[in-house]
């Protein structure tokens, strides 16, 4: 998964990625964990993965397929934001 979101053209773009594979939760990611999933995308750094986790109100160690879809929707609303999620 690393692979595929190092193989995009910018921070923007692999978050966008991202986003989709949390809408479509493909087998190969359902079991990471979010903070595992989140950090992988460019220019990803703690500080800012625990944003996208408040953004979508979920535990640093919850996986991805058990998510809420609510939880889904709004981690992936917040992984396609321009710029991020900053805190504010």
């Amino acid at each position: 998964m690393r692979r595929i979101l190092a193989a995009t053209d910018g921070n923007n773009d692999s978050r966008v990625l991202a986003a989709q594979f949390v809408v479509d939760l493909p087998p190969a990611v359902a079991d990471l964990t979010v903070a595992e999933f989140v950090g992988a995308c460019k220019g990803m750094r703690p500080p800012r993965v625990r944003n996208y986790l408040e953004a979508a109100a979920v535990a640093p160690d919850a996986r991805l397929c058990d998510l809420s879809r609510a939880q889904r929707a709004a981690l992936a609303g917040a992984l396609r934001l321009r710029g991020g999620v900053e805190k504010g």
